[in-house]
């Protein structure tokens, strides 16, 4: 635009605007930044880390509008607490019943000195009090009993959760209870550890000194645990293949299938890289089995079998092979864009036509979907 400044920080500061102050909205991301934050509160009790998906939040609350705002904003919730669903019910409903129960407590010093010696009975009545009216009560802060105004000062009203310990914790907000699902499926722990792979793949790009538009292939290589019993990792990569490509731009290739003269620009070893797997009871268990990263330079890549069928000489081949991959990709891309898809390859006075997409190809994303890949 022509009259745009140059700069953000070249424009005065702006002046408020009351008229566009919208309190529901405020509101309601009160209601949601307390909510994620007590999510994040029982995960870190837990030690689950955000990368590991895990099945629902529930927000059981007295206010319907402070479950209408979580409803509103339930892919919010969902992305900052790494959660499948999003659930939320009054205190009332039959569903609520069957997670949290109300607990009543009397202000024994205030009521105590306001009743005296009828105490006794006024705290029976109390306690008598049915889910229901406690539930209306926490929701408006008053309530006639006998034909005696209590409010919130004089009963205090607690949401406990009843439900199993081990498959949810519990966190409790003005007014509800939040409760985290804390059992992850096997699909979502396979989510969480190619998650883990990825976060690795990025940290090493980052120590390699690459920039984000550098091209390089990762290849991975697995081994037996230490344990003896059979690593989990090769399956786990194989399923995730479309979650991490999309990640990190490129899918994982087994180690044997990468090119032998790319340039390696890092490796990473782990003797003991954390696989997380469900354990006893449900509970997210770890194991640790050994796993090879290796960072590679972007490379061509070679359909063996055809390669073989044009160039029957094996030594022949080797040269061929060698003389691709001693080429910057760039310029290997360019010759085979100029030459209208070829890439001609100068073998002992002679030249032999490598075809795009035939014998060559640019990506092992091109040569996997070409199924050139052992």
């Amino acid at each position: 635009m022509p009259d745009a400044p140059e700069s953000v920080h070249f424009l005065e500061i702006p002046q408020v605007v009351a008229a566009a102050i919208d309190p529901q909205i405020e509101e309601d991301m009160k209601m949601m930044q307390t909510l994620i934050e007590k999510g994040r509160a029982i995960r870190d009790r837990h030690g689950v880390s955000l990368r590991v998906p895990l099945p629902t939040i529930t927000l059981v609350h007295c206010s319907q509008a402070s479950l209408t705002a979580i409803e509103k904003l339930r892919d919010y919730v969902m992305e900052e607490l790494n959660v499948r669903e999003v659930k939320t019910a009054l205190v009332t409903d039959a569903d609520a019943r069957a997670l949290v129960k109300l607990k009543c407590l009397p202000n024994h010093t205030l009521l105590g000195k306001r009743f005296g010696k009828t105490y006794g009975n006024v705290q029976k009545s109390i306690r008598a009090l049915t889910h229901e009216a406690l539930a209306a009560f926490l929701s408006s802060g008053s309530l006639t009993l006998d034909g005696e105004a209590f409010g919130a000062d004089d009963i205090l009203v607690q949401l406990e959760y009843v439900g199993e310990k081990g498959a949810r914790d519990a966190d409790t907000t003005d007014g509800g209870l939040v409760l985290l699902d804390l059992r992850p499926s096997a699909a979502m722990l396979a989510e969480a550890n190619a998650r883990e792979v990825c976060a690795h793949v990025q940290k090493m790009r980052k120590d390699a000194g690459l920039r984000k538009e550098d091209v390089v292939e990762v290849g991975y290589e697995c081994a037996a645990p230490a344990d003896g019993g059979a690593a989990a990792l090769p399956a786990t990569l194989a399923e995730q293949a479309e979650y991490i490509a999309g990640r990190i731009g490129r899918s994982l290739l087994p180690l044997a299938a990468c090119p032998p003269r790319a340039v390696r620009l890092h490796t990473e070893v782990h003797d003991a890289f954390k696989v997380l797997a469900i354990g006893d009871g449900g509970a997210i268990a770890q194991r640790a089995e050994p796993l090879t990263l290796v960072l590679l330079r972007g490379c061509a890549f070679v359909d063996a079998a055809k390669l073989a069928a044009l160039v029957p000489d094996a030594a022949a081949r080797d040269d061929v092979v060698n003389y691709v991959h001693c080429r910057d990709l760039a310029a290997v891309r360019a010759d085979v864009a100029a030459s209208g898809g070829v890439l001609r390859v100068p073998l002992g006075g002679q030249t032999v036509e490598l075809r795009h997409k035939v014998h060559l190809f640019l990506s092992s994303a091109e040569a996997k979907a070409a199924g050139a890949l052992a």
